[in-house]
């Protein structure tokens, strides 16, 4: 079974990219190596959502190419993840489903019911 992401890059993808991979002092968020093409480590921006529509910062990681194919064959949006997952993932992700939450008006950020 193949799975796409969803959406559409937005039309400034590039500048953000750029500007989330400078953001990460253009450096790999999961491994921390620094961006090096020759060595195989390109940077590249992941939306771990895997809606390509979705651009809030804590939807984009600055990561390698190597951590991005991983990241992408082991933790799949809506499903249960192969491995645990990273620390920063799960941090991340709890503040995205907080911000989600919170803007249809099911939870706030205080942790009560609107």
């Amino acid at each position: 079974m193949i799975i796409r992401a969803k959406g559409s890059y937005a039309r400034n993808w590039k500048k953000l990219a750029t500007f989330i991979k400078a953001q990460a002092e253009f450096c790999c968020e999961n491994c921390l190596h620094p961006h090096d093409p020759p060595n195989g480590y390109t940077l590249t921006v992941h939306h771990l959502d895997g809606n390509k529509a979705i651009d809030g910062r804590l939807n984009l990681l600055a990561c390698c190419q190597r951590c991005h194919l991983v990241l992408q064959a082991n933790y799949l949006p809506g499903q249960l993840p192969l491995l645990p997952p990273p620390f920063w993932m799960e941090l991340r992700m709890r503040k995205l489903l907080a911000e989600k939450y919170e803007a249809i008006g099911v939870y706030t950020t205080s942790g009560g019911k609107m």
